[in-house]
Formats: structure tokens, C-alpha cells, sequence
């Protein structure tokens, strides 16, 4: 796919590949095994394709082999290991371990030094991918390096089954989803429209469709709107549309307590599983509704709605789903920065033997020469694991392998997981040539074209509050479960005994702190 990396290829400065060619305290004349862990387990062809990996390193990085720490219970074992000890030069981070606990119990090095000193390639990618970097950098330091992936997260869609299309008013909703940032009223009606008529009529089932509304991730509808500080899981926010800057309670705006109220309208009709309290799932049935955030290059020619035919990543059956895109494109904003935003890092554990060769072989990974590498570590052996389709677009068909590897497969491990997925041949029919553009597009033209708020970049520093918070989130955890499920018989009790114990849990003093900082990062 060279013509697409091209486009991001232009923006890279010319990087040494073999980093920390300036000296310091690796000279890479020492034999080094570098241990990665990686949280899945592993597959058949495994060894061989660690053989032949070891073989084409040594002619990148001499001196240097990759063993493999493969292990599924990686998230139930990654405190052992670390309170023990455990040699690991490499890990993944941030999606089966939290990336800001971690870093208070010094799980992870601080990668300024070493990535100014070995890693020009990292570097110049910070420079690039700043909202990226900013989610695994803390105080100022980064700790996690992000595997930037095509997904570019800046669009919310709500999708149905596409055999219900007639039903929903698709023009409605995105009329109403455009005119503002946030989630109104209106659109709530809209939905219940929607249920009312395919129940009425008898076009759900219990083999097919569901009475299930997914709302697990319908809260992020109501979140619409907002810029969450410590991300979607907090419900401290400020509001972008708003000159103030004010810390606030998402609990106590109307857009929170207008989702509640639907919820439990919606639970008392049937449309929501009467057993959602207790682990109830669609199975192999399909939502009437759902949310996602995704892609704007699914989209064609400026449409607002697009098809998926058997997304199996979202029903088991077979049926496609038609998607449709809540957030207009002239409304999106950069705000605060999340730690941990995109879940998926590489961090180099403070256990590491190592650090100086671990983050010369990042380096390595993070470039255009080592594509091979990338390609396979991620998907193993041409003419066993994958085709190639077209060696001009770097396009390939993996066998097994869709968007990642299982431990059913032969040979497979998640791009996703290894890097950036722009330095990793792409798996087509699965990314198509739009989708993998609109991305490098955006990831160029991002920081020159988006809205930026006061608070853009902003990162708060939780030190002195980590306790306040950690009894903050579980009590959103008790009672948005409860309220967003609506199988509550007095909705208004709850909601009134969730805002005490936010109280109680020391929310005051978060916001403070917080606003503090909010402040005086305004003022610069």
C-alpha cells in the first residue's frame, strides 16, 4: 500500500532505523534476548515463525533474538509478576492492565530518555500522533507507546438491523443528531417511535431479534456532548459548548437524567431484557439498537448511513446491519487527554534487563523498513497464513486471521497489538482501500483542522486524589448499572442515594483539584 503510506510517509522525517547510533549505554555488541509479553496464548505454528523472525532481526538489529511471552491469563498474573520480578523487556499495556496504576507501583519506565536517545522513530511518530501519545504519557512523561490503528475514533454511530430499516427514521434522527452536539430529547422520542412500530408489528423475535437494547453502550449516547476528564468511565466532565470551563457532575445535567428516564420507560414496555441485571446478553440474537464508535471511512460520498453485510463482530447470524452516523463532521472537537484512551500500548515494564535494545527494536518495528518484520510477527508465513492480493497496495488475505489471530488459528497475532498498524501490510477484504485512506487523511490533516477546546491536550495529574477517585468509580459502577438498565422501581430513590455517595466518596475535593488544574492550565 505504498501510495497510501506515502501520505504519511511525506509528513516522517528521515530517522536512523538503527537508533542510538550517536552512542550511550547500549552499543549493541552484547548477545540480548528480548522477552514481550503478550496477552494470548500460544498457537501451532508459533516457534517456527519466532525462528525465521529471529533470523531476518539479525539483520537489523544484530546480536539481538525476540522470545515470546504468551500467556491469555496475562491480566491475573501481570501483578505476580511484577511484584516478583519477572524479566520482561516488553509488554503490552493498557488494555488487560490499567495504564495509570500501573504507573503509580512503577510497573512501567519512563520512556522520555530512551526514546530521545534510541528511538528517532518514536519520536517523530509522538510529533505526529499527539492525542495518541498523550493517552499513554503522564506528568509529562511517556510511559506507553500507542498502537496507532486506522480506527480513528472520532465518529458515534447507532446501527439496527438492516431488515428493520423501513421502521427507523433515519433522516429524523440525523437531522436532530446534526443540530447539536449533544443528545436532546427529541431523539429519544425518535427511537421510541422506532420500538413502538417493529414491536407492534410483530417483527421481533426471541430466535432472531431480541427485546434487547444495548444499553451498556447506550449511556455513551447520552455522553454526546461532553469532554470526560479520566474518560467515557468518569462522570466528572466540562461542557465544550460552554466559555466557563466548569468541572461538573454528568449526573446532574438533563442529558443524563433524560437517558434514565427513557431507560426505565423502555424496560417497563419490554424492550429492554427483564433479567439485564443479571449478566443477560443478545446471544446469538441481534440488537434492535446498538451504539459503536467508528470510522468515517465506512462511509461513501458524504453519506450519513452505510450497510455492513454479516458483521460478525456484532451479530452471530448473519444479518447486516445498517449503521448511522450521529456526529457531524463540523462538530467534532479535540479536548482533554485520556490516559489509556485507545487500550492498546507498548510499554517496557521497569523488570526489563534491557531497556536500551528493547527501545531500539520499537524503533525498528515503528518504521517502513521494518514492514517485514511488522508483517511477520503479525501474521506469519505467505502461502501459509496469508495471501498476498496486491503487492502495490500491500494488501493481503489472511486465512485465519480476521483483524486478529485466535487461539484456534494456525499462526496469528493482532496487529493491534504490535504496533502501528500503518507499518503492517493491510488485511483486505476486511480494510478496504476508502477506509485505510480516510484514516491516513485524518491522522495528517487532524491537528490543522479540528476544533481544538481550552482544554486540548489538558492532562490532569490524579496524585494527590487517587483514593477519592478509586471510590468514585466504584460507585458509578453500582449505581449508572442500575439506573441505565432500567429495572428500577423507584428511579428517582437511586438516583438521589448515587449523587450522596458520590458525595460521600469525596467528589468535591476531586473537582477542586481538578478545577485548579483546569484553571491554570487555561491560563498557561
Amino acid at each position: 500500500m505504498k501510495k497510501l503510506l506515502a501520505l504519511i510517509m511525506a509528513l516522517m522525517l528521515v530517522a536512523c532505523v538503527f537508533a542510538g547510533c550517536g552512542g550511550g549505554g547500549d552499543d549493541g555488541s552484547s548477545e540480548v534476548t528480548l522477552k514481550w509479553a503478550i496477552g494470548q496464548s500460544e498457537q501451532p505454528d508459533t516457534p517456527k515463525v519466532l525462528e525465521e523472525f529471529n533470523k531476518q532481526l539479525a539483520n537489523y538489529l544484530p546480536n539481538t533474538k525476540l522470545e515470546l511471552i504468551l500467556d491469555a491469563q496475562i491480566a491475573s498474573k501481570w501483578s505476580l509478576w511484577m511484584a516478583g520480578g519477572t524479566a520482561i523487556d516488553i509488554a503490552h499495556a493498557g488494555y488487560h492492565t490499567d495504564l495509570y496504576s500501573e504507573i503509580a507501583k512503577h510497573s512501567y519506565m519512563p520512556l522520555n530518555d530512551l526514546v530521545k536517545e534510541y528511538g528517532p522513530n518514536i519520536e517523530t511518530e509522538r510529533s505526529m500522533y499527539g492525542v495518541e501519545y498523550g493517552g499513554g504519557t503522564y506528568n509529562g512523561e511517556l510511559y506507553a507507546i500507542p498502537n496507532v490503528q486506522y480506527h480513528v475514533n472520532n465518529s458515534f454511530f447507532i446501527n439496527i438491523p438492516y431488515e428493520l430499516k423501513d421502521y427507523f427514521p433515519v433522516e429524523e434522527v440525523v437531522k436532530e443528531a446534526y443540530s447539536s452536539r449533544k443528545t436532546t430529547a427529541k431523539m429519544y422520542e425518535l427511537f421510541d417511535q422506532y420500538f413502538t412500530e417493529v414491536y407492534s408489528k410483530k417483527k421481533v423475535d426471541t430466535e432472531t431479534i431480541s427485546a434487547i437494547i444495548d444499553v451498556n453502550r447506550m449511556l455513551d449516547m447520552a455522553k454526546r456532548g461532553y469532554d470526560f476528564i479520566g474518560g467515557m468511565n468518569s462522570n466528572l466532565c466540562y461542557d465544550p459548548d460552554k466559555e466557563d470551563y466548569k468541572i461538573i457532575d454528568f449526573h446532574t445535567t438533563e442529558e443524563f437524567k433524560t437517558f434514565i428516564d427513557w431507560a426505565y420507560k423502555w424496560y417497563q414496555k419490554g424492550y429492554i431484557s427483564k433479567d439485564i441485571l443479571t449478566g443477560a446478553g443478545s446471544g446469538s440474537r441481534l440488537y434492535v439498537i446498538q451504539t459503536t464508535w467508528g470510522n468515517r471511512g465506512f462511509l461513501e460520498d458524504g453519506a450519513d448511513t452505510y450497510k455492513v453485510e454479516n458483521d460478525k463482530s456484532i451479530v452471530t447470524t448473519g444479518v447486516d446491519r445498517l449503521y448511522i452516523q450521529m456526529n457531524k463532521v463540523e462538530n467534532d472537537y479535540l479536548g482533554a487527554s485520556e490516559l489509556g484512551k485507545i487500550s492498546t500500548y507498548t510499554s517496557i515494564p521497569s523488570t526489563s534487563k534491557n531497556p536500551e535494545r528493547a527501545m531500539k527494536f520499537l524503533n525498528i518495528l515503528h518504521s517502513e523498513e521494518g514492514r517485514d518484520l511488522m508483517n511477520l510477527l503479525c501474521y506469519g508465513f505467505e502461502g501459509t497464513h496469508y495471501d498476498v492480493v496486491d503487492a502495490d497496495k500491500n494488501y493481503i488475505t489472511p486465512y485465519e486471521y480476521a483483524g486478529q489471530g485466535n487461539a484456534s488459528c494456525k499462526y496469528g497475532i493482532p496487529n493491534w497489538i504490535i504496533g502501528n498498524i500503518f507499518f503492517a501490510d493491510v488485511c483486505h477484504p476486511l480494510y478496504d482501500e476508502n477506509y485505510v485512506n480516510h484514516a491516513v487523511e485524518y491522522y495528517k490533516n487532524r491537528e490543522a483542522n479540528a476544533y481544538k477546546t481550552k482544554l486540548y491536550n489538558f492532562s490532569a495529574n490524579i496524585d494527590g486524589v487517587t483514593n477519592e477517585l478509586a471510590q468514585l468509580t466504584a460507585v458509578n459502577l453500582e449505581y449508572e448499572t442500575q439506573l441505565k438498565s432500567g429495572a428500577l422501581t423507584d428511579v428517582k430513590a437511586t438516583y438521589d442515594q448515587m449523587l450522596s455517595k458520590c458525595e460521600a466518596a469525596g467528589q468535591s475535593k476531586i473537582i477542586a483539584e481538578l478545577q485548579k488544574q483546569v484553571d491554570e492550565y487555561i491560563k498557561g
